[in-house]
């Protein structure tokens, strides 16, 4: 510890140098030209006094101060940018959320260099955080195309890893869609133990994020086999507008394609939600089946879970099983026409007509 003294006078010294002898002056010849003390010993203790006043007044003025330099821990901050796809939408004026995001960390960068502060480190979180290696002026060239943004993940690694030492401030940027919102408590309970503060800086228009979704997907749950299967299913989209297309695609569990049709929706803005309905038609296989429906459109939307639904098919029969075990395979004449047919013939003609019954024979 450094101890010093030094003058931070609230005037400047001559000016106040200058008033203190002046004041002086003006008592030292007050003292002896002007109206004489009774008693006359008074004299020189009262010119004392005045001149001690003086000074003090002069001292305090000065204003001698003593620093004091303490050591302080070594301070981190960390800046989490999302790198999620849905910080390639539209910002709040011109460009993307990402450009938004990086052109506020160089801002932020500049201004602990000008503060005489360590610059920040940089972190892209989307399942995870990674070090996101972009300077004080940014770099455009790296694309966000994360699957989704879990922010509770990140921030979890963030104080669970050995690099959280002396860790004080973490400045998340991002738009705020978040898919594990229900762990986000715990993370935040993490850091308030850990002594680190949090702050957030939200990027992008306050619009829904770009996303089309299945809604509502009914297949049957048993059908029979080379069976005409009809499965309705509902969408809904937002930010999208009404020239752009979409493809909602059957495959089975091979990944072979079914079926596939063209949806588009009608919004009544690009800021609105618009919801279409589909039926998807085909023939049930022989056997069951496990089959997914896929949304599948042009651009990157907030998140992609909710474009995929994987459902099984039971494929069943209703059909009656008979053992015959009776006639014989002897040809009798039927009829005048020169026809002939034996008895177990007639019997399971007369069963399997309907469709609805299988027959095996059982006969000597």
């Amino acid at each position: 510890m450094n101890l010093y003294s030094t003058l931070q006078p609230a005037l400047p010294v001559p000016l106040i140098v200058g008033l203190a002898v002046g004041a002086a002056l003006l008592a030292v010849v007050t003292a002896l030209r002007g109206r004489p003390l009774h008693p006359a010993w008074l004299q020189a203790p009262v010119l004392l006094l005045r001149l001690s006043a003086i000074a003090l007044i002069a001292f305090i003025l000065l204003n001698p101060s003593e620093n004091v330099s303490t050591p302080v821990r070594a301070s981190r901050s960390v800046v989490l940018v999302d790198a999620s796809a849905s910080m390639t939408m539209a910002g709040t004026e011109q460009g993307t959320r990402w450009e938004e995001a990086l052109g506020w960390t160089a801002d932020l960068g500049s201004a602990f260099q000008k503060a005489g502060l360590p610059a920040p480190e940089y972190r892209q979180f989307s399942v995870d955080s990674e070090p996101l290696p972009i300077g004080t002026s940014g770099d455009l060239t790296l694309k966000p195309d994360g699957p989704e943004t879990r922010l509770a993940a990140a921030l979890e690694r963030l104080v669970a890893s050995s690099e959280s030492s002396n860790l004080d401030h973490v400045m998340v940027v991002s738009d705020g869609c978040v898919q594990d919102a229900s762990r986000l408590s715990t993370a935040l309970g993490a850091l308030h133990e850990a002594g680190v503060r949090l702050s957030t800086r939200l990027v992008g228009r306050d619009v829904p994020a770009r996303n089309a979704a299945l809604v509502s997907v009914l297949p049957p749950r048993m059908v029979r086999a080379q069976s005409r299967v009809v499965v309705p299913v509902e969408l809904e989209a937002g930010g999208v507008s009404r020239t752009e297309s979409f493809d909602l695609i059957l495959r089975d569990d091979e990944g072979a394609e079914i079926t596939r049709q063209t949806v588009t929706f009608s919004p009544a803005s690009d800021a609105s939600v618009a919801t279409a309905s589909r039926k998807l038609v085909f023939v049930s296989p022989a056997r069951t089946t496990k089959y997914t429906v896929e949304l599948k459109g042009p651009g990157t939307e907030a998140t992609l879970e909710d474009n995929r639904f994987t459902f099984t098919m039971e494929v069943v029969t209703t059909k009656l099983r008979v053992l015959v075990a009776e006639g014989t395979h002897a040809k009798r004449s039927l009829g005048s026409e020169g026809h002939f047919v034996n008895d177990i013939e007639m019997i399971t003609s007369a069963c399997t007509g309907t469709g609805e019954m299988e027959c095996t024979t059982f006969t000597r």
